[in-house]
């Protein structure tokens, strides 16, 4: 098992689904490519976004941005 600092480096599959959940994107981890490990860590990151990013009106979504 990877550390905690290595497992969460940027562009990591965890930081990837972290950001995904925070910036209110689609979960996808096969747009990067990922298999095995790399999803079921990309869900872990996924799973630990716990405040998404409030936009501010609901209207508007990230795509908008």
């Amino acid at each position: 098992m990877k550390d905690i600092a290595q497992q969460r480096r940027e562009g990591s599959p965890f930081d990837r689904g972290n950001c995904d959940h925070y910036y209110g994107r689609p979960y996808d981890p096969y747009k990067y490519n990922y298999t095995g490990k790399q999803i079921e860590e990309y869900q872990e990151g996924w799973d630990d976004c716990v405040n998404p990013k409030d936009w501010g009106d609901e209207n508007v979504t990230s795509e908008q941005e």
